[in-house]
């Protein structure tokens, strides 16, 4: 089309004819399109593209593979299996075989694939700022050679191939030194097993044996390495023997409330700093009853910490001996070393050593911390440090504010950091490494009960990355080879005796697990020795604010913060996403005259922040909490200015809490990102809890909230499976695994902090939080996972306009979203809320599009969605039965919920199939529908939490 025809044809679709008629309009039309094809044939050939026939062995288009491999958090491994689509890992399971998971997964662990994508990983090697290359930093590495005042900073580590290269750097670097430092420190539990038995020792605990639990802020459920385990075990020894046969009774004692204190039978609000007293009460009461093996001045020391021992400890010391060996006494890493020691005396008096408890060999290297950061401070300001390597820590953003870290790291002649982030220790120091992620290296690592994990990638590094051991090989004087071959090499030289390596390497690989390799039993003998001086150390006793410093469920110690789901993630208790606040109970609230949003400014030896407040039942009074993980200044976008960064305020001598704070009001307020207000059940038939003693006496409590199970209603003409889920609220911690896994599967969006604070979050499982009697200063708390109920009678589906909300022949309530136009009369009709409209473009456009799993459609905006029972699971379970010329299993189809659960609250099956417990825990008394009165006839259903609480406790 030549200037003068395209001038005139533009006037005429601008409205000014100029006297052309449509039919020169047309003409003009067809001619630039004849013309636009003539020129097309003008371009160079094409190329010829290759089908997808010659496939790589082992991959079947368009069906996933499931590769074994551990994530390792500070120092300890759980192992799981990674859902990959052809090289691209989209989701996270636990490993049957591995001891720490037993087919589980935690949030973090769920989590984790996203972080491989994250678009704000570090790309490239940098020097001061300025891009280089790994073959540039190696020979920096080289130029100077072996030196006394090399430095390593790096987490706790329990890799059997990174110990012996920190030997080899000690042979290669005489004065080289390791800090192996975390902000969620263990050492005060190693401190006083090394008092009792010589040596630092790990405390291994059954849960599955112990029919009475005592936790001194312990949440052993959730927060503590080996979680995923305990709460699997904790939960199916409660679920199979609540509530007819002896439940037993788990007691905590915290300040602030946990997932683990969310299922107590009976809680006690305290102070960090006075809960060592309480332990030593329950120890003195046991001493009054028994007291054999331990010395008598020992046993006098406790009773006189103890002073007068109340009625709370008298009760539980009770119920203790009733259960001599099959009791666990738990104290928490964030307590001083004489809870510690005083849980594990606890444990002696009661027979439990050997049975429900017993020690092993500590894991990680260095569990003491003989080298320390305030150490290795004081000897930068010596002029003794001239290089100092930091690996994948962020010391910078973590460390004791005293210390003056980022100052202290100038001093350096050289750093270099090697990390997934350019974060806070990266601008610092003048070489920037990009870290591997997990699922990129290669490596090794013990789990916490010793077993032995390897750690294999699913892809090639995105980036040029590079591991933490391929960089400490460099120091090693050593030839300059890959993770793999580290590895690789490193086992080979110990496979067993007799043993093909490559069999025992590829069988082993291939499970993700050494079997048979965890820590043997110590045979260390109590000698007391310095227990007298551990009690002597603990917090002296106060009337001062005191603040806590809790690691955030979420973001962990802050490593997370820029997992966009994690952020999003509500508190297990809080409810809050995106962000902290100063949580307070309602009674320091009303003493300090503060209220919901209100912004304080928290002050402590001179070192101030600010945060918004935010009431929490069940908090100890006199008392404020700060979590861990917030107020980050790094590069990652999601992660960078949300929240108050609590390390501002941590000291050395005040890690995990402090006293001698002062709160000030500031006038100004701070709006919250609250995934629930209202939290009273306001005695509607909602989520339902009562006592073993009230259960027994009247099984059938929930009988209003019952009816009969779904049945095959005529006018459906069903056949063949009818899938169904049956919920245990009395297991439920509210962990969130299954809100983070059901994410991962089904490709579900985040919407921000003002998509949340606007009610418009896009998780299709959320967890209700509500309180059976808020008005107690320590109300019971229930936990309930609800998503779409699948009902019998959807009141969704008949009130669609265009037919996208259907009822499928196998009982799913089903959404056909390219019929969906937006209407929202089904979400308006819903009586759950459990239907999401999406509201706007979330889809992400960055890398993270590549975590998605393509069995899953990926909503546009503009149409509603909401949990679908992983139809997707379904019909490819369907498809290989049918393959198979056989029926469906029991137990073949699991969602993705039901698949991460630790406590195994989640059961889904098929009707059809009446040996499952998804079958038979319908079937108990205790069983309900939630809002049963409205007819909806939910194929989800729930069974009622049943505590066990001491009838002596008032």
């Amino acid at each position: 089309m030549n200037d003068r025809n395209r001038d005139t044809l533009n006037r005429a679709l601008a409205g000014d004819s100029g006297g052309l008629s449509r039919r020169e309009a047309l003409r003009l039309l067809g001619a630039s399109a004849g013309l636009a094809g003539l020129g097309a044939c003008q371009q160079p050939p094409s190329k010829k593209i290759l089908p997808y026939v010659n496939r790589p062995a082992d991959v079947t288009p368009g069906m996933p593979d499931y590769y074994a491999t551990s994530m390792v958090l500070d120092g300890f491994a759980t192992g799981l299996l990674i859902e990959s689509h052809q090289g691209r890992p989209t989701k996270v399971e636990g490993n049957p075989e591995h001891p720490a998971s037993l087919g589980k997964a935690g949030v973090l662990e769920q989590a984790s694939v996203l972080g491989v994508y994250d678009p704000d990983r570090a790309t490239q090697i940098s020097h001061r700022q300025v891009v280089s290359s790994w073959p540039a930093f190696v020979r920096e590495v080289a130029r100077h050679g072996p030196s006394q005042g090399l430095r390593f900073v790096l987490p706790p580590q329990s890799s059997p191939v990174l110990a012996d290269l920190v030997d080899a750097i000690a042979g290669h670097h005489p004065g080289a030194r390791f800090v192996y430092h975390s902000p969620v420190s263990r050492k005060e539990a190693y401190r006083a097993t090394q008092a009792i038995y010589g040596t630092p020792l790990e405390v291994q605990r059954d849960f599955s044996r112990a029919k009475v639990v005592v936790s001194f802020e312990a949440d052993f459920l959730a927060t503590m390495p080996f979680s995923v385990r305990a709460a699997h075990d904790y939960g199916k020894r409660r679920h199979l023997a609540a509530p007819d046969g002896d439940m037993g009774r788990l007691y905590v004692v915290e300040t602030v409330p946990s997932a683990t204190g969310s299922v107590a039978d009976n809680r006690l609000r305290s102070r960090s700093r006075d809960i060592w007293r309480i332990a030593a009460q329950v120890v003195s009461a046991l001493l009054a009853q028994q007291a054999q093996g331990l010395p008598p001045a020992l046993a006098r020391q406790i009773t006189a910490a103890a002073g007068s021992v109340g009625p709370w400890a008298q009760a539980v010391a009770r119920d203790l001996l009733r259960y001599p060996g099959e009791s666990i006494v738990v104290a928490g890493d964030a307590q001083p070393a004489a809870t510690h020691l005083l849980a594990q005396v606890a444990n002696h008096i009661l027979g439990n050593v050997g049975k429900s408890v017993w020690l092993t060999a500590p894991a990680i290297l260095d569990p003491l911390g003989d080298h320390d950061l305030a150490g290795l401070v004081s000897e930068i300001h010596a002029g003794a440090v001239d290089r100092l390597i930091i690996l994948e820590g962020n010391p910078v953003y973590t460390a004791p504010a005293d210390l003056e870290f980022e100052r202290a790291l100038a001093r350096v002649r050289q750093t270099a950091h090697v990390s997934l982030f350019d974060n806070e220790t990266s601008a610092a120091c003048k070489w920037l490494v990009p870290a591997k992620h997990y699922l990129e290296s290669w490596g090794d690592a013990r789990a916490y009960d010793g077993t032995i994990s390897f750690v294999q990638p699913l892809l090639r590094p995105l980036y040029a990355a590079r591991s933490v051991i391929e960089v400490l090989g460099l120091f090693s004087g050593r030839a300059v080879i890959s993770d793999h071959e580290l590895v690789e090499s490193y086992w080979q030289s110990r496979r067993p005796i007799g043993a093909s390596f490559r069999s025992w390497w590829q069988t082993h690989l291939q499970r993700g697990v050494v079997p048979d390799t965890a820590a043997p039993r110590a045979t260390a003998q109590a000698t007391w020795a310095q227990a007298g001086a551990i009690l002597a150390s603990a917090p002296a006793d106060g009337d001062s604010l005191e603040i806590r410093f809790p690691v955030s469920p979420a973001v962990y110690d802050g490593r997370f913060a820029n997992n966009v789901w994690l952020q999003e993630l509500p508190g297990t208790v809080t409810r809050l996403s995106w962000g902290n606040a100063l949580l307070v109970s309602p009674a320091t609230a009303k003493a300090m005259r503060v209220s919901d949003t209100d912004v304080v400014t928290v002050e402590r030896a001179g070192r101030r922040v600010r945060a918004p407040i935010l009431e929490i039942p069940g908090h100890a009074d006199g008392v404020v909490s700060l979590y861990l993980g917030y107020g980050r200044r790094g590069s990652e976008r999601a992660a960078r200015g949300v929240g108050t960064n609590a390390y501002l305020l941590r000291t050395t001598d005040a890690d995990s809490f402090a006293r001698d704070v002062t709160v000030t009001r500031t006038g100004e307020h701070h709006d919250l990102a609250l995934a629930q207000l209202h939290w009273d059940l306001h005695d509607r038939p909602i989520a339902f809890s009562t006592t073993a003693a009230i259960y027994r006496a009247n099984p059938d409590f929930t009988e209003r909230a019952r009816g009969p199970a779904p049945s095959l209603l005529p006018n459906y003409g069903r056949s063949g499976n009818q899938w169904a889920m049956t919920i245990d609220t009395g297991i439920c911690t509210g962990c969130s695994a299954c809100v983070i896994a059901c994410q991962a599967e089904n490709n579900i969006m985040v919407v921000g902090r003002k998509g949340v604070m606007g009610g418009r979050e896009m998780q299709w499982l959320r967890i209700d939080r509500y309180y059976k009697d808020p008005s107690k200063p320590d109300p019971e708390v229930i936990h309930q996972p609800m998503l779409c109920q699948h009902c019998e009678n959807a009141p969704c589906e008949y009130v669609c306009p265009v037919n996208a909300t259907v009822h499928s022949p196998d009982g799913l309530n089903e959404m056909v979203y390219n019929r969906c136009v937006g209407t929202r009369f089904c979400s308006n009709n819903c009586p759950y809320k459990v239907r999401r409209f999406n509201w706007f473009e979330y889809a992400d456009p960055s890398i993270r599009k590549l975590q998605r799993n393509p069995d899953v459609t990926v909503r546009d905006r503009g149409v509603m969605e909401k949990c679908t029972y992983c139809v997707q699971r379904i019909r490819r379970a369907e498809i290989a039965a049918n393959l198979g010329h056989r029926d469906l299993r029991p137990g073949e189809v699991q969602t993705a919920c039901q698949q991460t659960c630790p406590t195994g609250a989640i059961q889904f099956g098929s009707l059809s199939h009446p040996d499952t417990d998804m079958v038979r825990w319908r079937q108990q008394p205790r069983q309900y529908d939630c809002l049963h009165e409205v007819g909806t006839r939910p194929r989800t259903q729930y069974l009622a939490k049943i505590t066990n609480p001491n009838p002596e406790i008032k």
